[in-house]
């Protein structure tokens, strides 16, 4: 039950939006080893063309393709029969093909490290790849069920990089885009696997980028449908002479384990602890210019991280400034037509169980920490797509407004959305971008995150601009 409950508290933006997660898995710490099932063997030996009877993972796969959501129902325990309905696993199947196309194929059944009778299996669809997680009691019923971002792509595997090395194919793919280095982010007796990407200047001089994640269990990629926001922002900063380091989100690797207690969330352990970390250990590296960028909830962090540790400057990506749930209820009513309305309902259960004391901490005074951030004279960058329908123009204005009152002036515009509040707080908005900072027309919608992506040019510009700049006019961070 308590995995159950994590979720939920921490289930937000994309991942509610994107109404992919059917139930999450409640299983056993993740920090224990990995327990082989046998229908997990029997999968890996017999090609699955080949097999005479299915396995439970491939019976279960069968029933969600087909509708079959009755049957279905009745082999899950009462705990997943509590949180789903069968109407809702009668059209799970037809939510993620609208979103990500036909169904092509599916990979091997393997077992998921940490969670006791759990498989996985990478499937492909048109447009995108994802995975399915099903968790099986000790009687054989389905006690858990999820659909996650694919794994064993990106450097991404199933245990959130718990192997100390990453994909060589992933390493081949980045080596053009500069040096890439396995290391691991170690917060106490949390350890998370991390790649540092780097050009081939000296780390001295280098500016160095920590990546810190929206909500949800990320992967270091910031995987979302087939984009890997961050993998694409370390690849292309590192054409333009910038480091970075990005990091599979503690909730990732270790699940309810990621918190001292798992009824008691908290906004340091899901998020900030481990950048703090991050930048640590960048400058135990060598790098001396350190820069946090924070999409959408990691960027409603990126000031508190940086209050806490010695940085160059903040790059703000799709930061949210109004209450959570005033956001998620807004999210909410744009997603509605895109789901049943037991499925809508099941998400506005999830967002009405979020702890108030993990509200209060996501909804902290953005003007007073904002005259604190100017008073330390720490660099800011503030990004937004203008078609964001999750972050909205909205909170734009209010990270403009309590800026400018924390440096003492209205802020002055100077290209169309563009505004310079001084000469240390800039930012900027992008007519036609999403929340993951990509090209659409129209209503927006979750669908549109399922096709493949590109970042425009200028945005790559306007953050190696603001880092190579300020990389120069202030000095280093001491950590």
């Amino acid at each position: 039950m308590k995995m159950h409950m994590l979720s939920r508290s921490v289930r937000p933006f994309l991942f509610i939006s994107l109404s992919l997660i059917c139930m999450t898995a409640h299983g056993r710490s993740a920090t224990q080893q990995t327990q082989r099932t046998p229908q997990t063997e029997q999968t890996e030996q017999t090609p699955q063309s080949q097999q005479v009877q299915q396995t439970p993972p491939e019976i279960v796969l069968s029933l969600l393709k087909d509708g079959n959501g009755k049957t279905l129902y009745f082999m899950c325990d009462s705990q997943v029969r509590q949180a789903v309905d069968i109407s809702s696993l009668n059209g799970l199947w037809g939510s993620l093909e609208a979103k990500a196309g036909k169904y092509v194929s599916h990979g091997k059944w393997k077992g998921f490290p940490g969670v006791d009778g759990a498989v996985y299996s990478n499937i492909k669809f048109e447009n995108a790849e994802m995975a399915l997680l099903i968790v099986f009691d000790a009687g054989g019923m389905v006690s858990g069920l999820r659909i996650m971002p694919s794994f064993d792509a990106g450097g991404n595997d199933a245990n959130g990089g718990l192997d100390d090395a990453a994909g060589d194919e992933d390493a081949e793919e980045e080596a053009g885009a500069g040096k890439v280095k396995e290391c691991r982010v170690q917060t106490g007796r949390w350890s998370l696997p991390a790649l540092l990407t780097e050009p081939e200047s000296g780390r001295a001089e280098t500016p160095v980028v920590i990546f810190v994640h929206g909500s949800g269990p990320n992967n270091k990629d910031e995987s979302i449908g087939p984009n890997k926001m961050f993998r694409e922002l370390a690849e292309r900063l590192a054409s333009h002479g910038i480091a970075s380091l990005r990091y599979d989100k503690r909730t990732l690797v270790y699940g309810p384990g990621a918190f001292a207690d798992p009824e008691k969330v908290t906004l340091a352990e899901e998020t900030i602890d481990d950048a703090v970390s991050a930048a640590a250990l960048a400058g135990k590296m060598g790098f001396r210019h350190i820069f946090i960028l924070g999409h959408s909830l990691g960027a409603a962090c990126a000031p508190l991280i940086a209050l806490q540790c010695g940085t160059d400057g903040i790059i703000m990506m799709a930061a949210p400034a109004r209450p959570m749930k005033e956001m998620l209820e807004e999210q909410m009513n744009i997603v509605s037509p895109y789901n049943s309305p037991e499925t809508m309902e099941q998400l506005r259960s999830a967002a009405e169980a979020i702890p108030a004391a993990y509200l209060k901490e996501v909804d902290y005074d953005r003007l007073q920490v904002a005259q604190k951030i100017a008073g330390m004279d720490i660099p800011v960058l503030i990004l937004q797509g203008e078609r964001d329908y999750q972050v909205t123009m909205e909170d734009f204005g209010i990270w403009k407004e309590a800026f400018s009152a924390a440096c003492g002036t209205d802020g002055s515009d100077v290209t169309g959305k563009g505004h310079v509040i001084d000469s240390d707080i800039i930012m900027k908005s992008y007519p036609g971008l999403n929340h993951i900072f990509h090209k659409g027309e129209g209503a927006p919608s979750p669908a549109e995150y399922m096709q493949k992506g590109r970042i425009p040019e200028q945005v790559i510009i306007d953050i190696s601009g603001f880092i190579h700049s300020m990389s120069k006019r202030h000095p280093a961070g001491t950590l």
